[in-house]
């Protein structure tokens, strides 16, 4: 499905959910994940060999230091990993939601931390979430989502412009190609996620 390279770090996404993770510097580890395990009935983890055949990877989406991956599914679910783990977790908050675009705010960015990150859906609406790794346990504390743009056509593509900042909170100055050609841009106030205690914790 998808062939993802971020800062020397690649992921190669199957259909079937496996997923394949290789740091360019070190290439001869490779972490081999799966999205559908036994636990859910759709895959077995261990062998890859069976899935639903109405549930499969449809899009994926790795930041641009390779720290943070988001997997899409059929069944408009989005999975998590970190490059720090070996797991992969189901965020149930965004269950159903037809996410077609996600966009990074790379100088947000870190190895626990997604910072602001905005996801735009098939119907026209725009999210912001932050997500939140620990390494020391991997599951889901608190949730946070939040709708930021709603448009009756349909989004193709977001992508982040520009940035003004005081002393509480970023805005953030955000382009969106629209279904019918048009391009727009809106502004929004994003706090400041290293305060901010509305996270998804993993």
């Amino acid at each position: 499905v998808k062939l993802l390279v971020s800062d020397n770090v690649l992921c190669l996404v199957l259909h079937n959910g496996l997923i394949y993770r290789i740091d360019l510097n070190n290439p001869e580890k490779v972490d081999r994940l799966s999205v559908f395990d036994s636990q859910n009935g759709l895959m077995n983890g261990d062998s890859g060999a069976s899935y639903q055949s109405d549930t499969y990877v449809t899009n994926a989406f790795l930041d641009p230091k390779g720290y943070h991956l988001f997997v899409i599914t059929s069944k408009n679910q989005v999975y998590y990993s970190n490059s720090q783990s070996k797991q992969i977790k189901n965020l149930s908050k965004f269950k159903g939601l037809s996410i077609n675009k996600i966009c990074f705010i790379n100088e947000y960015v870190t190895m626990n931390n997604t910072g602001s990150i905005l996801m735009s859906t098939d119907n026209g609406l725009i999210y912001e979430t932050i997500v939140s790794f620990n390494k020391e346990y991997f599951q889901k504390q608190e949730n946070f989502l939040k709708q930021v743009y709603k448009t009756r056509e349909n989004i193709l593509d977001i992508s982040y412009c520009s940035r003004t900042t005081d002393s509480k909170v970023d805005g953030l100055q955000i382009m969106v190609v629209l279904g019918n050609g048009r391009m727009t841009n809106f502004t929004t106030a994003v706090s400041n996620y290293s305060n901010s205690l509305s996270l998804i914790h993993i």
